[in-house]
């Protein structure tokens, strides 16, 4: 019986087709393999694309809202504010706990306005708005609301006697929830904020900070 050399086959390389058949059958699984490694590519460009919308979204579209508490030093703005218009600016000495997205002194349609942003760290948002040589303010205060008073005495003595407005029950109040109000020697101040809590903190430090400023109110 005839032995084969079965290693010496298994060395010899493989044949190119030569049948019609053979040829056919080769281009057809080239095509399919070529299809196999562009629909690899096409999945791996779609999760390329995917994750770099999601990194757009996170460091482009989230931004802003980081940018919206970034601190300033809102008391060298107003010492500047204040050597400018020569007039004391209701500024609050804060502790670490609130920080300052905005401070600036403009002209308005009232005249002269100091506006102070705060933030808390318990995520709180209170303005102050200082109307200079404002003696009528109604129409720069929302609608709606309960109209009440508050009586606020700080540690150093000052005192002064708010108009209050507490609009919590307004679903669309915004940053207006709770506002306090009073005359001061050189104007108007405004407290606004989205809680009472934080409005009336606010408003016991600006009394504390400055108290000449509240000297004529009753």
């Amino acid at each position: 019986m005839l032995e084969r050399d079965w290693t010496r086959l298994a060395r010899q390389p493989m044949t190119e087709p030569t049948t019609p058949e053979e040829i056919a059958a080769a281009k057809a699984e080239a095509k399919r393999l070529r299809r196999q490694r562009q629909t690899a590519k096409n999945l791996v460009a779609s999760l390329v694309a995917s994750l770099g919308i999601v990194i757009f979204l996170v460091l482009v579209v989230a931004r802003p809202n980081d940018q919206v508490a970034e601190s300033i030093d809102y008391l060298a703005v107003g010492a500047e504010a204040q050597s400018q218009s020569g007039l004391d600016l209701a500024i609050p000495r804060l502790d670490e706990t609130w920080i300052a997205n905005r401070a600036d002194l403009r002209e308005e349609s009232t005249g002269d306005v100091w506006r102070l942003g705060l933030f808390s760290s318990s995520g709180g948002f209170v303005q102050i708005v200082h109307y200079l040589g404002s003696s009528d303010i109604s129409a720069e205060l929302p609608d709606g609301g309960s109209v009440g008073s508050e009586r606020l005495t700080g540690p150093s003595g000052a005192s002064a006697e708010w108009s209050s407005l507490d609009r919590s029950t307004i679903e669309d109040a915004g940053n207006d929830r709770f506002l306090l109000w009073a005359p001061v020697s050189n104007g108007h101040v405004v407290i606004r904020g989205t809680s009472y809590a934080s409005v009336m903190a606010i408003a016991g430090i600006l009394l504390d900070s400055e108290p000449d400023l509240f000297g004529g109110t009753p």
